[in-house]
């Protein structure tokens, strides 16, 4: 009899454990949320708290990431183009400056393919690509500008009407020299003791028009510079240009080789200051000097 009740609680266990071993690993409701959070737990890898499964698991992060000394793992760099040596914005000018003396010594013609740098040579031939609908124009530099930050040329009315770009006022171009000019106008003069509150660079340097050259003579006080020449013909017809135009006193001063044009004679430097904001409106880049 002890036998057979023996057997029996051991069936009775083997039935329980078959049982537990067949359930299953959700909820009776069936609803998704306890469905997905029981499945959820049964799959749990081992804590993190656990050096051993911790180790492993970081091995395998690592593995599965690219090592950041790998060539995939590096940031692509931007490479270099050839295509243009110059890229940047541009703008155009017209009507406002129509006749007026360029630093070539021709008059402005806003319907001719012509435009304006601040350093390539007078007489550079460029092509200008408007880089934001890829319409191209060749023109000619013949004058000095733009002197705005990240504005690399001027060009003419007409120009700005081939890009496309007129209505707009300002485009990205890029720009490639076809031909170098040979006529390059001198930088500013970099010397402490003689410049007040110069800029970095100097602005639209227009010369030119015939007239009797004036004896090389310097003034006192505070004077506005307006030029830098290498050649002193140039330097004397821009300062007759200047001296028609706002009748005022121009000085044409030898320095280092170059021949410095300033405008007025000013013991106040208010008097100065007005002169100087004149001349920027009309697009002449200017600075005070104290002489």
């Amino acid at each position: 009899m002890q036998r057979l009740i023996l057997i029996t609680i051991l069936l009775w266990f083997v039935s329980c454990s078959s049982a537990d071993a067949t359930r299953r690993d959700y909820s009776a409701s069936g609803d998704p949320e306890d469905i997905f959070f029981e499945r959820s737990q049964k799959s749990k890898p081992a804590s993190s708290n656990d050096p051993v499964a911790r180790s492993i698991m970081d091995d395998l992060d690592a593995k599965s990431k690219p090592s950041t000394t790998s060539p995939q793992a590096e940031l692509p760099t931007k490479k270099p183009t050839t295509q243009f040596d110059e890229v940047g914005l541009s703008s155009w000018y017209g009507q406002k400056f129509q006749g007026r003396p360029t630093a070539s010594g021709e008059p402005f013609d806003r319907m001719k393919m012509t435009g304006a740098h601040r350093t390539l040579p007078i007489g550079t031939v460029v092509k200008i690509q408007n880089l934001e609908n890829q319409k191209e124009a060749v023109v000619r530099i013949n004058d000095r500008g733009p002197f705005v930050d990240e504005r690399i040329v001027d060009v003419s009315e007409k120009t700005a009407e081939i890009l496309e770009f007129k209505d707009k006022g300002v485009t990205k171009v890029g720009i490639k020299v076809l031909k170098k000019g040979e006529d390059e106008l001198a930088d500013d003069l970099d010397d402490s003791d003689l410049l007040d509150d110069a800029p970095t660079k100097p602005e639209k340097l227009t010369p030119i028009k015939p007239g009797v050259a004036k004896p090389l003579v310097s003034g006192k006080g505070f004077t506005v510079q307006v030029g830098v020449f290498q050649e002193k013909e140039r330097a004397i017809k821009y300062q007759e240009t200047i001296k028609s135009e706002y009748n005022q006193t121009v000085f044409v001063t030898p320095r280092d080789g170059k021949y410095v044009v300033q405008v007025g004679d000013f013991s106040d430097r208010a008097k100065a200051e007005s002169l100087k904001s004149k001349l920027k409106y009309d697009g002449i880049d200017c600075f005070i000097v104290t002489r």
